[in-house]
């Protein structure tokens, strides 16, 4: 059966195509050297013969030889030549294809593939942009058409342009293929890369007290220089000049992408239009891939982001929250969410340490109706001095099932004294290191930012208003920390007094 398998599958094909290509290469030969006079001398041309009395020049058609022996050389069918020696090629090419499973685009010269790139769909089965795409990835364009290439994704084309969804879909993966492997500082490219404006999404709680801060999420999606840092302003664009509403610094090489949280003044005071305009200041290339640089350069040309229009929330009364301490499994589920505790990476160079915590275990339906606003400390109790806290982390969650409200949680940028933390890792330390969580009212009320109607805001009556404390679990990784997309523009702030008891 397997003898069977293997002539059906290798050999009988391997066998006719061999057949098929000696049938090819006589067929050639006979083509241009077949035809030889017979009964002897004749043309050339059509074939007629010569007599001994005559001269070089056909009396049947007029061709005329240079020489005597030309009448006794074999007839040339260039034609059936040309097209035996084709077909010939494209069955070897095709048989190649077959064995190797290769795609005839691979044999596409690099300028035509870049040319089609307009006529694509999106990276999704197309070939062209797939095929562009393995070959970036295999470093085979060369320097003028890897430079036509790039062009042809900063400018997209008249049904995609920059940096829409179309646009997206179809140049953008190819454009992040490049990026990520040839847009270093030296490359004269790279500059280019900044004159595509980032894609911001901005979302803010779409029902709120007219006169409380609105609850907001900023996410980007750029196509800046790998690597790139830049501090983002946030101003209303009717006041250019005052001072912004809000300020974080962000990094288009985080490895975890996720929504920056914060809040807006209150809708009452909102100007008309509510227009909200994104300006960024002091970009550079500050990292290569994971290695820092140790001058980044400075970048320029990235220009500011309007925002409109922004649709104000609607008004909302105030949801009236009774707090609530917790029972014994509620203190159980917190505890767990942060057994984990806080990491350390040792290759760390500015924040070696993070909080690890596991939101899943607040998705319970005991917690149908909960919010919970929790304060998130790291304290260091000594002998002869006060506590200090040496870490804070504020993190609002809805609680209940997974069916209705899945793991939705945000959390904000975290304060720390990082050099004070080190003890807590320090195994001569004399210091009782604890996790201490407490409820915030306000902090949980900014849960309700996540959720989109007035009927699902008002199914949650409770806040989580307990405390609790345990001692801190430590771990140690011998690598690289994961990258930080949001960062305070002024560095890490350390938490801010007063302590809690």
């Amino acid at each position: 059966m397997n003898l069977f398998a293997n002539w059906s599958t290798l050999l009988m094909p391997a066998a006719i195509s061999l057949l098929l290509a000696l049938v090819l290469m006589w067929y050639v030969w006979r083509a241009l050297f077949g035809d030889r006079p017979r009964s002897g001398p004749r043309c050339l041309k059509c074939n007629h013969p010569f007599t001994e009395s005559q001269d070089l020049t056909c009396v049947e058609c007029g061709w005329t030889a240079r020489r005597p022996s030309d009448l006794t050389k074999p007839r040339r069918h260039w034609f059936q030549a040309v097209l035996g020696v084709v077909l010939l090629v494209g069955g070897a090419t095709l048989l190649r294809l077959r064995v190797t499973g290769e795609h005839p685009i691979q044999y596409v010269p690099n300028g035509i593939l870049v040319g089609l790139l307009p006529y694509g769909t999106s990276t999704g089965g197309d070939l062209v942009h797939d095929e562009i795409d393995r070959r970036l990835m295999n470093d085979e364009f060369s320097e003028n058409s890897l430079e036509n290439l790039v062009r042809g994704l900063l400018d997209g084309d008249q049904t995609a342009r920059p940096v829409g969804a179309a646009w997206q879909a179809r140049y953008g993966p190819l454009l992040d293929r490049w990026r990520q492997g040839y847009a270093s500082p030296g490359n004269p490219m790279t500059l280019d890369l900044l004159r595509l404006p980032a894609d911001v999404s901005l979302e803010i709680a779409p029902l709120w007290p007219i006169d409380d801060p609105v609850p907001a999420s900023l996410a980007f999606q750029d196509w800046w220089p790998v690597g790139t840092e830049v501090v983002v302003d946030l101003r209303w664009a009717s006041t250019p000049d005052a001072p912004p509403l809000h300020s974080v610094g962000y990094r288009n090489d985080a490895s975890i992408a996720r929504r920056h949280q914060f809040t807006l003044p209150p809708a009452g005071a909102w100007p008309t239009p509510p227009d909200l305009e994104l300006t960024f200041r002091e970009p550079r290339f500050a990292r290569l891939g994971r290695t820092p640089l140790a001058n980044a350069p400075e970048l320029t040309g990235i220009a500011s982001k309007t925002i409109s229009p922004l649709t104000p929330p609607a008004d909302l009364l105030e949801v009236a929250l009774v707090p609530w301490s917790g029972d014994d499994a509620a203190l159980g589920s917190i505890e767990q969410v942060f057994q984990p505790g806080m990491q350390r990476w040792t290759e760390a160079v500015d924040r070696p340490y993070a909080m690890r915590f596991d939101p899943r275990h607040l998705a319970r339906d005991a917690y149908d109706d909960v919010l919970f606003g929790l304060v998130v400390e790291v304290v260091e109790k000594t002998r002869d001095a006060a506590p200090r806290v040496r870490r804070r982390t504020e993190i609002w969650a809805l609680g209940g099932s997974p069916e209705t409200v899945g793991r939705r949680l945000a959390w904000d940028i975290s304060e720390e004294d990082t050099d004070g933390l080190a003890g807590a890792f320090d195994p001569t330390s004399r210091s009782e290191w604890t996790l201490r969580v407490h409820g915030d009212e306000t902090i949980a009320r900014r849960a309700l930012g996540l959720l989109a109607t007035e009927d699902s805001m008002t199914t949650y009556r409770r806040w989580w208003s307990g405390s609790l404390s345990f001692p801190l679990r430590t771990t140690t990784r011998q690598n690289a920390p994961f990258r930080r997309m949001w960062f305070r523009p002024g560095g890490v702030r350390p938490p801010a007094p007063p302590d809690r008891p």
